[in-house]
């Protein structure tokens, strides 16, 4: 309500409970995604970019709590702590906004692709694996 209060009739919030069906329908019609999460909390020190990374990829412009897994993308979205001013900065700064977009799809393509993926994932799992000769 504080959002919608905030910036209408420029910009509404609505609020999907999550799945990956949902996540995908709402990110084709949203011009915006908030990601919010409390950067002190242990539990989310090993969170992934997965979120904003998928949001980059979509082509919608992330507004973000500054997770240490979301830094890398610092120049595609806007990190802070007051996620009404990352709204406000977007519908302010339209350019920009399109610009970071654009630097976040090259960063997620260069970085998050599935092919990247499954290739660190065999170099570690190549990593874990000892020749038969070894010593346990």
């Amino acid at each position: 309500r504080k959002i919608n209060a905030q910036f209408a009739p420029d910009f509404e919030a609505q609020f999907v409970e999550w799945s990956l069906p949902s996540t995908r329908a709402e990110l084709a019609r949203c011009d915006i995604a908030l990601l919010p999460a409390d950067p002190s909390d242990p539990a989310k020190g090993g969170a992934s970019a997965n979120r904003i990374a998928e949001v980059l990829n979509a082509g919608r412009f992330a507004v973000a709590n500054p997770l240490r897994s979301y830094l890398p993308f610092a120049d595609c979205a806007w990190l802070g702590n007051d996620l009404l001013q990352g709204i406000d900065w977007a519908l302010t700064h339209r350019d920009e906004t399109l610009h970071r977009i654009k630097r976040g799809q090259t960063l997620v393509a260069g970085n998050y692709s599935m092919a990247r993926i499954g290739q660190q994932w065999l170099d570690l799992l190549h990593g874990l694996v000892r020749p038969a000769d070894t010593p346990r």
